[in-house]
């Protein structure tokens, strides 16, 4: 337990001062939880929902199973990522925060791997990607499919062309349920939204309408369309409280130090 305790300082201290000698590169801030994994990348604010391969070992890839795109409706136009100004997007413990400007609408958007997925024999995992405008402005989220994606070599080409998805062959199972296929090691899909979501006859483009200025997302995966599906009717309030309640107990454990960028290490660590 000592040789462990002293692993984890040295690694603390490292990483500190790698921090302190090296500029932030904006690129994606992530988040997980067990196998699920979240990303927000740090120009573009597009977002992703990801997990693991299960057929087989990946040291650099992810299985890309969401893509989410945040837009607006406001005047009659569609205000997309690529206009987004004033972009700040931070990881905090159990998920990524974002915020930015799409003309002047300020917007917030909070994405969150759910604390589900251990325990159980297969592979399940959620998670809660919610968006706020001030003022509030209609919301449109694009959403949309993978297959892998790796962020090794900085911006990987599923998150070039930052207002666009893949449509999937996605199935309406109500007005605001939806079900597909997803990944490149696939998995079943099913996402709910707290507004309507409307699906393209003509493209297959799947959009998430939130005409108060705010909502959630919430996105499941499993083997097996009817687990992911009753993964999907979560609380998602309840569930995102539970997130922030786990990780405020799990980092009662900490240091405090004159060197902020040595406790950040010691709590990534």
């Amino acid at each position: 337990m000592k040789r462990r305790h002293l692993l984890a300082s040295l690694a603390a201290i490292l990483l500190s001062s790698i921090a302190s000698a090296v500029d932030r590169v904006p690129m994606e801030r992530m988040a997980a939880y067990h196998r699920s994994v979240i990303v927000t990348h740090e120009t573009d604010v597009t977002s992703a929902f990801m997990t693991y391969f299960k057929s087989h070992p990946e040291q650099i890839k992810h299985d890309f199973l969401v893509k989410i795109v945040p837009c607006l409706d406001k005047d009659g136009t569609i205000p997309a990522p690529s206009n987004a100004t004033d972009v700040h997007v931070e990881d905090f413990p159990g998920g990524v925060q974002a915020k930015f400007k799409l003309g002047e609408v300020e917007v917030t958007t909070d994405f969150a791997p759910m604390l589900v997925g251990r325990g159980v024999q297969y592979w399940k995992g959620a998670a809660i990607y919610s968006i706020f405008t001030n003022p509030p402005t209609p919301v449109l989220l694009r959403v949309g499919g993978g297959t892998s994606v790796s962020f090794l070599t900085g911006t990987p080409p599923a998150f070039v062309g930052p207002d666009t998805v893949s449509p999937k062959d996605a199935q309406m199972l109500d007005n605001n349920t939806i079900a597909f296929e997803s990944g490149e090691d696939p998995f079943q899909i099913a996402v709910r939204a707290t507004g309507v979501l409307d699906r393209s006859a003509d493209t297959g483009q799947v959009t998430a309408r939130f005409a108060g200025g705010s909502g959630a997302l919430v996105m499941a995966y499993a083997d097996t369309a009817d687990k992911a599906l009753e993964l999907s009717k979560i609380d998602a309030r309840a569930e995102r409280k539970a997130v922030d309640e786990y990780y405020a107990n799990l980092l009662k454990s900490r240091i405090e130090t004159p060197d902020a960028n040595l406790n950040a290490a010691f709590r990534a660590a």
